[in-house]
């Protein structure tokens, strides 16, 4: 099978290291024309006869940032606008059909390897060459890596929510296990990297309640607990969940519970 197969790309020889970056591009280049000719070898200086070689974003790692951006995206629309960039505008001839089929096939896999998709349903890579042979017209190949495309689309979606669960849930706990120390959004975003509007959203998006109100609920909920011992203080339950002002806490105990501090404990610690 050619996914299988290890081509070499050889740029062209330099002195010193400040074209280092260029002399990369160039092997990639070079791997990218070996695919399409099916050579193991092939030099920088041999793909000038590449019938794509015109069009400077028909390369694998244009090709893989923009399926990741895709991906990232989640907007079908934007399968349509990719694969007629690279399939609607410059395709006229069988053989440069088959040359931009093998490229985004080779951009997609990179893209996918690269943010750990499991891609088994959609993109069997030892299938994906035998089928490139068998498609034939412009429409096929288009349709053919629009289902690639959704596909990967939605199993990048579902991953995406498994992951965010994850996270939220982790969130959880950690709050759970620092609910009495100062706890603000911006320390909990540190402590997962990620901003602050990213934690926000991400945790209601799950929870059904900002993540500010979620600590205060989860603070006077420990604090209910508290107030039901006999010896319970208040001023001490205040601080014990978290709170630094006693005739703060009051209010929002009250807005929750619809009882005073000094209430609830008559009624309950007995």
């Amino acid at each position: 099978e050619s996914g299988g197969d290890v081509y070499i790309g050889v740029s062209e020889s330099i002195t010193g290291f400040t074209k280092i970056s260029l002399t990369y591009e160039q092997a990639v280049r070079a791997c990218e024309y070996g695919l399409l000719i099916k050579r193991k070898e092939v030099f920088y200086n041999d793909i000038e006869q590449n019938p794509l070689a015109e069009y400077a974003e028909f390369n694998i790692l244009n090709i893989k940032k923009e399926v990741m951006e895709l991906l990232a995206n989640q907007n079908k629309d934007l399968i349509d606008a990719f694969l007629t960039k690279y399939i609607g505008r410059f395709i006229s001839q069988r053989s440069e059909l088959k040359h931009i089929s093998i490229l985004l096939a080779n951009g997609i896999e990179m893209a996918v390897n690269e943010m750990m998709i499991k891609t088994e349903a959609y993109f069997e890579y030892s299938k994906v060459w035998k089928k490139i042979e068998k498609l034939e017209s412009i429409p096929d190949v288009r349709l053919w890596f629009y289902n690639i495309l959704n596909g990967l689309m939605q199993i990048s979606a579902l991953a995406n929510a498994e992951k965010e669960n994850n996270q939220v849930n982790q969130i959880k706990e950690y709050i759970e296990q620092n609910f009495a120390s100062r706890l603000t959004v911006k320390s909990i975003a540190k402590q997962f990297y990620m901003s602050e509007t990213k934690l926000n959203m991400m945790f209601k998006q799950y929870m059904n309640v900002g993540i500010f109100d979620y600590i205060i609920d989860y603070r006077i909920s420990k604090a209910e607990e508290l107030l039901k011992q006999p010896d319970s203080k208040i001023y001490v339950v205040v601080r014990s969940v978290g709170f630094t002002n006693q005739a703060h806490f009051s209010v929002l105990f009250k807005n929750k519970t619809g009882l005073t501090p000094n209430e609830y404990k008559k009624i309950y610690s007995n």
